[in-house]
């Protein structure tokens, strides 16, 4: 009798135990539409990317839109054969470009610290389209959404005042119509 008691104890302990963490493991999935600039090559009058709905599996829903999704790798279709290696085709996460969003107040950071142009784009696009491409990107999030988001944008020492006129343009743009660079001069960011 004694040693059923603590059978049954033993089996209630593991019960409520994996209860617990079946819980703390659950949560919603679902699939959400994020923008991507996948890198195409394409002649004129192609940039040599195009901004496109990406569908992205979004495994713990957390409530606000999956900006982060926006800089993740993107290996496009193919019909290659399988040991054939697909590179990262979106032009952002290729760039060094990072992008996350706050769970909790809607705020969205772009970190451009990193930026750099791919080996692998085509010769006429620059850092200014990079960055033009990546604030487009989190414009139709934003409008999909109905809900503008804050930007924290950071970039390489020295280059303060250029993203916060970037930062300034993208406030005072409707989300509903394209992003366009702010007019700072020259174009900044050519090729090297």
């Amino acid at each position: 009798m004694h040693i059923m008691r603590r059978y049954k104890q033993a089996i209630l302990i593991l019960s409520i135990a994996f209860y617990a963490c079946a819980l703390s493991n659950a949560g919603e999935s679902g699939v959400a539409i994020i923008y991507q600039p996948i890198i195409d090559n394409s002649e004129p009058p192609s940039k040599g990317f195009t901004i496109l709905p990406t569908p992205f599996w979004w495994f713990h829903v957390e409530g606000t839109s999956p900006y982060f999704a926006i800089t993740l790798r993107n290996e496009i279709l193919t019909d290659a054969p399988r040991s054939e290696l697909v590179p990262d085709h979106n032009l952002l996460s290729s760039a060094g470009v990072v992008i996350a969003g706050s769970f909790t107040d809607g705020t969205v950071y772009m970190r451009f610290e990193n930026l750099r142009i791919p080996t692998y784009t085509a010769e006429t696009v620059t850092l200014d389209d990079i960055a033009e491409a990546a604030f487009e990107c989190v414009r139709r999030v934003a409008c999909d959404t109905k809900k503008r988001p804050k930007l924290i944008i950071s970039g390489k020492k020295g280059e303060e005042a250029k993203w916060k006129a970037w930062q300034s343009a993208f406030e005072q743009n409707d989300i509903a119509t394209p992003f366009k660079r702010p007019k700072d001069g020259a174009e900044s960011g050519a090729r090297d």
